[in-house]
């Protein structure tokens, strides 16, 4: 549970340690740590939409193809 100012009050899990209200697990520890990483951002990140597209951009090949009965596999 969160106060009006993003302040975490209470916080609770289905694991042994996360019980009550100072719930101290990992589970909980991870989430919080995610939502501060999507929430808490500095202005100067560009954000996925402001950058062009990427993904149907050819990669650079780096190794030339070679048979499969040329590899020596150790």
């Amino acid at each position: 549970m969160l106060n009006a100012v993003g302040d975490i009050i209470h916080a609770s899990c289905s694991c042994p340690a996360g019980s009550g209200p100072s719930c101290t697990c990992k589970p909980t520890a991870a989430l919080c740590y995610a939502l501060e990483e999507v929430f808490v951002l500095p202005e100067d990140l560009p954000s996925c939409t402001d950058k062009l597209e990427a993904w149907n951009k050819p990669r650079q090949i780096k190794l030339a193809a070679v048979p499969v009965f040329d590899i020596e596999f150790t």
